[in-house]
């Protein structure tokens, strides 16, 4: 170990940037399967491609996310943010481009909900929604926040206020993430926003509209119509 430590030491830094960054990129092709999202960002970060990194790292918090292991992706999103720093070279200006910025802020929210810190999570939503409505006119089409992240920004909004009990306004981000998803072919994600609008709006006291949407819901998706009366109400309501 100490000899490859001296072997390594050894090569020139440009020649150890261009081999960590060389690396990275063929170990890339490989697959998730065969090498992990943090491998993968250190070789990116130690080869200087930062932008490549922090996509690495963001995708490992997701999944992690995604899986509930709560603490890989508190690690991933710390490294995130060290990355985020301030760039040596250009003082005040931080790196990390608009949507992985974006992407880190929802992370973090996503992050503080699960641990019950719903102030904070607001913090990193506002934060998020100041960052895409701001037009970023010199930036990439693959820079841009897609339709089904403006879905899932609002409907992590909505789910915050569904936690602290202020239904109507958790149904009103529940509407605008649907408005997102109008032409979207994810039927099942369609349907999962329509069921929590419809659930605010009856425990915010909108009765009539959740037991309206419930009924268009089933009808839309069974092909059923369901008729007015209690029993019809109560499978509504189920």
């Amino acid at each position: 170990e100490l000899f490859a430590h001296v072997c390594y030491d050894s090569i020139p830094l440009r020649k150890r940037t261009t081999l960590h960054a060389e690396l990275a990129q063929t170990l890339g092709k490989m697959g998730e399967d065969s090498i992990s999202p943090l491998t993968l960002a250190g070789h990116w970060e130690l080869g200087g491609v930062l932008d490549n990194a922090l996509d690495c790292l963001l995708e490992f918090a997701e999944d992690s996310i995604r899986c509930y292991a709560l603490n890989e992706a508190v690690f991933a999103l710390s490294e995130t943010e060290r990355l985020f720093c301030d760039d040596s070279d250009n003082p005040g200006r931080r790196r990390g481009k608009r949507r992985q910025r974006y992407r880190f802020h929802v992370g973090k929210a996503q992050l503080a909900r699960y641990e019950g810190d719903l102030e904070t999570a607001l913090e990193h939503v506002r934060a998020a929604f100041k960052i895409i409505e701001i037009p970023d006119r010199r930036g990439t089409p693959e820079d841009q926040v897609t339709d089904w992240e403006h879905s899932e920004l609002y409907c992590l909004r909505g789910r915050i206020s569904q936690t602290q009990g202020d239904y109507l306004k958790a149904a009103e981000d529940f509407e605008q993430a649907l408005s997102f998803l109008r032409e979207s072919p994810n039927e099942a994600k369609r349907i999962d926003i329509e069921a929590s609008l419809a659930w605010n709006y009856l425990k915010g006291g909108e009765s009539d509209k959740g037991l309206r949407l419930c009924k268009a819901v089933v009808a839309k998706h069974t092909m059923e119509r369901i008729e007015d009366g209690s029993l019809a109400n109560a499978v509504a309501r189920h």
